[in-house]
């Protein structure tokens, strides 16, 4: 990664990663993971492009090589169906039953005791057919922050996806925000940042 590039991912990465990190009660985690999964992506398929693979048929065996095989290429498949297409289609997690087997499939975020940087299936022992896939948002996206700093030079790798330039023009007007600064500083619990609640693990109903 060269100077410049380092600097914007400064600007745009780790920056608004940190600006998500201090909202109170970890409210930040579904804009974070969202900005996580655009990242991993390009890291995940410029690596693979590096060694001009196959980007379609690697993607899953990548990422659980890059996770030193604590998650498994199928797990990992299942965790991005779930989580990337959820939360970068409809901003949030799907949950869904498979037509199949009609098994059940929920997630649950947490920086609780348990929770990884990598996403692990838990088969609940009190409902057979209920599976949850659950990771800790915060240590996934410091994992691929880590990751670019490791490997710089793949951010230019893609070479469709180069990173832009700020150009100095003219200063426009801005519109109001309806929450300011001040307003979530002043908000009930604002100084309660704690960032240990769990998230609200949702799967689909039992059909019994």
């Amino acid at each position: 990664m060269e100077a410049e590039a380092h600097r914007l991912f400064g600007r745009w990465v780790v920056i608004p990663f940190y600006a998500l990190r201090q909202v109170p009660n970890g409210d930040g985690a579904f804009a974070a993971l969202s900005m996580g999964f655009g990242l991993y992506e390009r890291y995940i398929t410029s690596r693979i492009h590096k060694r001009n693979g196959d980007i379609n048929k690697d993607r899953y065996v990548e990422a659980s090589e890059d996770f030193e095989r604590a998650v498994s290429p199928e797990d990992f498949e299942r965790f991005w169906e779930m989580y990337r297409v959820g939360v970068q289609h409809y901003f949030h997690p799907k949950h869904f039953t498979k037509g199949k087997d009609k098994t059940r499939w929920g997630w649950d975020i947490s920086e609780n005791k348990g929770y990884k940087a990598f996403p692990r299936i838990v088969q609940k022992k009190s409902e057979s057919d209920l599976f949850i896939i659950t990771i800790d948002p915060w240590l996934f996206v410091q994992h691929i922050l880590d990751r670019w700093y490791e490997h710089p030079e793949l951010m230019d790798e893609l070479s469709a996806t180069a990173l832009g330039e700020i150009q100095q023009t003219e200063a426009a007007s801005r519109p109001a925000l309806v929450l300011s600064a001040q307003t979530l500083s002043s908000a009930p619990d604002a100084g309660n940042a704690m960032f240990h609640q769990p998230g609200t693990g949702i799967a689909p109903r039992s059909n019994v």
